[in-house]
């Protein structure tokens, strides 16, 4: 008796099986050795198949988001995604400005560390603005928190302040008064709906120019008084005021007494724009019943679009911790101007109400 070889003890099933199977009965006709070699090509294809199959399964399944694999990777994606986008959580009482550092012509700046944050992309939002507030009501709470928006410098440079109104949102913009492009830049500024606040130069601790007939603690109570007055009269339609630089000028409790007073007199808001930790504005407007607020945060104190967008999440983290924030831009960075309409309209989408400067002080305060 011959022995059985290891080929033909593990060939010889499957060949009984290949040929039962065999839809043109191929098998059948084929010698044997012939055959017990087809047999093994089929069979040795068959693996083949099958294995592409179970592995194209396997990996389907696992990248999957139902599957394991699936599974980490998208909760990694989204704890990555979620990190990017929480800005530091900083106390808004130790956003500590400072005068020093390199500015732009004409304006203080205020140190702030750079927060990181990612990109958003472009969100649908509701119709843009936010609603005013109630006349004789009260005020319901927003989902997040109310923010005002406030662009400075109108009217020094006014080639991006189009850019900036000319999309739906509300935005206050403060023009700079005395300059040759203010009336214009007052103008565009009303003819797009948008609010129109004065900037009033007053004198820094350093050697800063702010601007034409800026208001200084050497000047007597009728030079103040004056120049106050001139500076609004020079600027129809006004709602309120803010500060340019000034961080000398608003820690005076005279000029500030005598500038606010003006204020109250005429029914403007004062926005304090925190240029100084020590501001008597607060203090002082507080005394006389006049509305205020201080600035939150400025969004662009470095030209950058991650810092602008970290800033911005400064500012809604503020609002969402207190119920309102100010943010303040400058109508000449460039960096800003393409950034806003989408860190409006995402915040828009997260449940965060955008008002005029005017509408904001119409609700609760500080």
């Amino acid at each position: 008796m011959r022995p059985t070889s290891s080929f033909q003890l593990y060939s010889t099933p499957l060949s009984l099986l290949l040929d039962r199977l065999s839809p043109f009965g191929y098998l059948e006709s084929v010698p044997g050795p012939r055959k017990n070699s087809k047999n093994l090509i089929l069979v040795l294809y068959l693996l083949l198949g099958v294995s592409c199959l179970v592995w194209l399964a396997a990996h389907a399944f696992y990248f999957s988001p139902q599957g394991a694999g699936g599974d980490n990777f998208a909760m990694e994606d989204f704890a990555r995604r979620e990190e990017a986008l929480q800005a530091p959580q900083e106390d808004p009482a130790a956003d500590r400005p400072s005068d020093s550092g390199p500015a732009p012509p004409g304006r203080e700046t205020a140190g702030q560390g750079r927060p990181q944050a990612e990109k958003p992309a472009a969100a649908q939002p509701p119709a843009p603005g936010g609603s005013p507030p109630p006349r004789g009501g009260t005020w319901q709470p927003a989902a997040k928190g109310r923010i005002a928006i406030i662009l400075d410098d109108a009217g020094y440079q006014n080639a991006l302040l189009k850019t900036f109104v000319g999309f739906g949102g509300r935005l206050t913009v403060a023009v700079l008064p005395g300059l040759p492009g203010s009336a214009e830049a007052a103008r565009i500024i009303r003819a797009a709906g948008k609010e129109t606040m004065l900037h009033l130069p007053m004198q820094p601790r350093r050697g800063e120019d702010p601007g034409p007939q800026a208001i200084l603690s050497s000047m007597d109570d009728q030079t103040i008084l004056r120049l106050t007055k001139k500076h609004i009269d020079s600027l129809p339609g006004l709602k309120g005021v803010n500060n340019h630089m000034g961080s000398l000028a608003t820690e005076d409790p005279r000029v500030m007494g005598l500038v606010l007073g003006v204020l109250k007199e005429r029914g403007l808001f004062f926005i304090d724009s925190r240029t100084t930790t020590d501001s008597a504005g607060p203090r002082i407007a507080s005394r006389l019943g006049l509305p205020f607020r201080e600035r939150s945060v400025f969004l662009d104190n470095e030209q950058d679009a991650l810092a602008i967008q970290g800033y911005f999440e400064t500012g809604k983290q503020i609002a969402a911790k207190q119920g309102w924030a100010v943010m303040i831009g400058h109508v000449w960075c460039a960096e800003l101007a393409g950034l806003l309409p989408l860190l409006y309209e995402k915040a828009l989408a997260e449940g965060y109400e955008f008002l005029f400067a005017s509408e904001l002080l119409a609700g609760p305060g500080p």
